[in-house]
């Protein structure tokens, strides 16, 4: 999916809700699905409140208040040694953001590691308000924490509250039915964005934490899918907390201080953690230098590599170059970092089409960002920036002459170029069940028809949107994470409660 800007457009559709894909009328099969979190039963209901939508600079997962004065529980891989400084850093919530119900704002908070453990997945923070430094967040919601361990779980009948995909807050359950260590395997459906999800009993107790979900397509069976997701039981990192809380913060070694003397490769490995804790410079060689000078300096350094042994493997190398397109934004007020002077913004110019060529010469592969976001970037203005996006868009799909497909489309859409080898974009994406397994490329869908919309002069207008929407969200070849994302637009829009 390209590098988009954001939008907002209201719109108004029918849609079916999420829980209508679990159906069984297709040939008996029972498909994994979400409940919403007012169908739980009231105590899930109660604890739910303390569940909330966290947004960090790669991403978005799920938390749990488990004090009233801020303090926040969520994994490792969310806010811990990969994502912040053991001084903090800044993150955004969004607290009751579920249907039929009115959500908080989003709010950004600075948040203070107090316990870390890499073994558990789990990361306790304190949460400030970011406008008022060193006043705790208020939480009057929070969850109450039973320090069980794994085998006495097993055959417990538990709920799991998230955001999965990072959208509105749902509620799935399911016994929990095997253990390894201190892991928990739960009978019960999750994706991406449940990372952090409280395992509760009936009764809205904290028994667990969410780690993740099986990444194999073996859970598929004749008659379904065998759905599970894979939790720490909380007897495994309670004590941790309580020692933290009564004694200091009890953190990993690997954590990294803002302080700490680094190289230009360990910069741009921590380049996340410098993002979320908005610092843009790093000491490096007993000197305060910019993050994105470690970066140029890293990704030059990869560029002159020339052995790797597979794609990812590539992709993995190039990796502080594809982080300048998140670094980089030279427009006032964007609160990006820009290089110092014309000879450094070249040098970024000449690194991005570099990895564009490296990755199109390795099998064809068309890494779009880097002649659109990544030039743009480098723009003062908003308009410059459209422009040479635009111009770089058009110019590499002249070159490469990639067949038509929703990932093309959606860049099309995204930076105004309305047709491509004598289509129309807006037909294409509008016709979309035409084009062989569509399923898989639902949200390209989505977003190539939202900016059709937005576009100057339109080319889908808001009823167009409307119905297509519509389609996308009963076609039950369309993924259930397309339908999440479908409902969260109408959301939004308060065009459903």
């Amino acid at each position: 999916m390209p590098h988009l800007r954001n939008f907002g457009v209201a719109l108004g559709l029918s849609f079916c809700s999420v829980a209508c894909t679990n159906s069984a009328s297709r040939s008996n099969v029972t498909l994994p699905s979400f409940d919403d979190v007012f169908q739980a039963p009231p105590a899930i209901q109660r604890a739910a409140q303390a569940v909330v939508k966290i947004s960090i600079a790669d991403g978005m997962a799920t938390g749990s208040f488990i004090s009233s004065d801020g303090l926040l529980l969520t994994n490792n891989h969310v806010l811990g040694v990969d994502e912040c400084f053991r001084e903090g850093c800044y993150a955004q919530i969004q607290r009751m953001y579920q249907r039929h119900a009115t959500p908080g704002a989003a709010e950004t908070i600075y948040v203070v590691p107090q316990a870390v453990d890499i073994g558990s997945d789990i990361a306790l923070v304190q949460a400030y308000y970011a406008s008022s430094p060193g006043t705790k967040l208020d939480t009057p919601d929070f969850l109450q924490i039973s320090p069980a361990s794994a085998d006495s779980l097993v055959g417990t009948h538990v709920n799991i509250v998230g955001h999965p995909e990072g959208v509105l807050k749902k509620w799935t359950s399911g016994p929990i039915v095997e253990t390894d260590g201190n892991w928990v395997f739960v009978d019960a459906f999750i994706l991406p964005g449940n990372s952090g999800s409280p395992i509760l009993t009936d009764d809205g107790v904290m028994v667990g934490i969410i780690h993740r979900a099986p990444t194999s397509q073996d859970m598929s069976t004749g008659v379904g899918i065998d759905e599970f997701a894979i939790g720490t039981a909380a007897a495994a990192f309670s004590s941790e907390i309580t020692t933290a809380l009564s004694s200091g913060p009890q953190l990993p070694p690997s954590m990294l201080s803002k302080s700490a003397t680094m190289t230009d490769d360990e910069v741009a490995a921590a380049e996340e953690v410098f993002l979320n804790s908005q610092v843009t410079s790093a000491t490096v060689g007993g000197a305060s230098q910019p993050v994105i000078t470690s970066l140029g300096i890293a990704c030059d350094e990869a560029l002159a590599r020339t052995s790797y042994d597979s794609p990812e493997a590539l992709a993995s190398i190039l990796s502080p170059c594809l982080a300048g397109v998140s670094w980089i934004n030279c427009q006032s007020g964007s609160g990006g970092s820009c290089p110092s002077n014309a000879t450094d913004a070249q040098a970024w110019l000449t690194r991005y089409t570099q990895v564009y060529s490296e990755l199109q010469a390795l099998n064809g592969q068309l890494d779009l960002d880097m002649v659109t976001a990544g030039p743009a970037g480098l723009q003062t203005s908003q308009s410059s920036a459209e422009t040479v996006a635009t111009q770089g868009l058009t110019q590499a799909l002249a070159a490469a002459q990639p067949p038509l497909d929703f990932t093309i489309a959606a860049y099309c859409a995204t930076y105004g170029v309305f047709s491509y080898n004598g289509k129309n974009i807006a037909d294409f994406v509008t016709s979309y069940s035409s084009v062989p397994d569509y399923g898989i490329q639902g949200t390209n869908i989505v977003v190539a028809a939202m900016y059709l919309n937005a576009a100057t002069p339109q080319q889908l207008s808001q009823q167009a949107v409307i119905d297509l929407l519509s389609r996308l969200a009963a076609d039950p070849n369309i993924e259930l994470g397309t339908k999440l994302y479908i409902e969260k637009i109408q959301f939004d829009s308060k065009l459903i409660d």
